[in-house]
């Protein structure tokens, strides 16, 4: 069986560029898969993971595991390796990376897991509401002239107020590269786009300057400020990242990762278990802490509920 793991060579070509693709070889929409072998080695679930899984999530799943019952093992070796484990029947569970799931493979399920995403934050003093591609563009990309708030708010004092770019990158979070395959065309970052290494910290410099604009991972920004909603161009229509938004994909600028499985088998009771343990708040809680997106608890219960008929 092979796993169809196709990304567009545009993304992949970004991806390429970026300074921390050895730990994640997928594009700007991540996928989680999990796999389950059709037999089960001694009893014990061997997980292999993107290395972009976070050590926390990594913990959380072997302790809750441990506490429902069962034995799991969990590696983050990468998802090219990952799917190649699997596809030799090494591992029973892999997590890897896709930007679509479109395609079913025989005898394989998925479902919607977590996210991670950008969003764009503005001080709650700025007037506007909702922003474009185009625009971002502008503020963020090189060649851009996004310099000044008054081409894109109106009001006497906004005129001639300094826009200043503010954006968060670390590697072990792609948000940044998230925003640059949606946003950006393959263009390099402007030199006046200051970077730093947590949401916090950019938050934190966003309060001090009413013309700052923020692209970060966080969800939660805090008093002052606002999450704008950000539309493909100007005549469709702009989301928010809220959660139902971002499992639809209505906003776009988000890394989906899905939960991947072989069906049936002698090992149906193991799988139920064990998607109670990743889907409970204790491992999600985790994945949230490092600023990611969990499956909203709607379908997560839905989920549940459907796999224990």
């Amino acid at each position: 069986m092979h796993l169809s793991l196709e990304l567009s060579e545009a993304l992949m070509d970004g991806l390429m560029a970026s300074l921390w693709l050895p730990c994640m070889r997928w594009g700007a929409n991540l996928v989680l898969f999990w796999a389950f072998g059709f037999q089960l080695s001694a009893g014990e679930l061997r997980i292999a993971a993107s290395d972009l899984m976070p050590p926390a999530w990594v913990e959380a799943v072997q302790t809750a595991a441990a506490e429902a019952g069962l034995t799991v093992t969990v590696q983050v070796p990468g998802t090219v390796h990952a799917q190649n484990a699997f596809e030799r029947a090494e591992v029973d569970l892999i997590v890897v990376g896709q930007v679509d799931v479109s395609e079913a493979t025989e005898g394989v399920q998925s479902m919607a897991y977590a996210f991670q995403l950008v969003r764009v934050v503005v001080p709650e003093a700025n007037p506007l509401q909702t922003i474009d591609y185009r625009q971002l563009r502008e503020i963020f990309g090189d060649g851009g002239r996004g310099d000044q708030w008054g081409r894109y708010v109106e009001g006497g004092a906004w005129r001639s107020r300094p826009v200043q770019p503010l954006a968060v990158r670390h590697g072990d979070h792609l948000s940044f590269e998230i925003f640059s395959q949606h946003a950006l065309e393959g263009r390099v970052p402007r030199s006046n786009v200051r970077f730093f290494d947590s949401s916090s910290s950019a938050l934190n410099q966003l309060r001090n300057e009413i013309g700052g604009i923020a692209l970060i991972p966080s969800a939660v920004v805090g008093d002052g400020l606002r999450v704008l909603a950000v539309a493909p161009d100007a005549e469709q229509q702009a989301y928010p990242p809220s959660a139902e938004n971002v499992l639809f994909g209505d906003y776009a600028m988000r890394l989906p990762f899905y939960l991947h499985w072989r069906d049936g088998g002698d090992a149906a009771g193991v799988v139920s278990k064990l998607l109670e343990v990743l889907l409970s708040d204790t491992v999600l809680s985790r994945l949230e802490a490092e600023d990611w997106m969990p499956l909203p608890e709607r379908e997560r219960q839905a989920y549940l509920e459907a796999f224990a008929d």
